[in-house]
């Protein structure tokens, strides 16, 4: 289980699943939105109990870590 999108996410086994949604669907060609919504349900199926907003934010911030600096 993750925790709040500010703290603890970065453990969150569900991570690494999201993220390859995310990466594979852009390898295949996919728009970078629906990379994104794959990441979203990804996330959503291990956590249907967070907020759509807070589920969007965690993805997010995993996506976008890399590309901030």
């Amino acid at each position: 289980m993750c925790d709040s999108p500010v703290k603890g996410t970065e453990k969150c086994v569900c991570r690494g699943a999201a993220l390859r949604a995310y990466n594979g669907m852009l390898k295949v060609g996919a728009a970078e939105t629906e990379a994104l919504d794959a990441a979203y349900r990804v996330y959503g199926f291990h956590h249907p109990e967070d907020p759509r907003d807070v589920a969007h934010l965690t993805v997010e911030r995993w996506v976008y870590a890399e590309r901030v600096h």
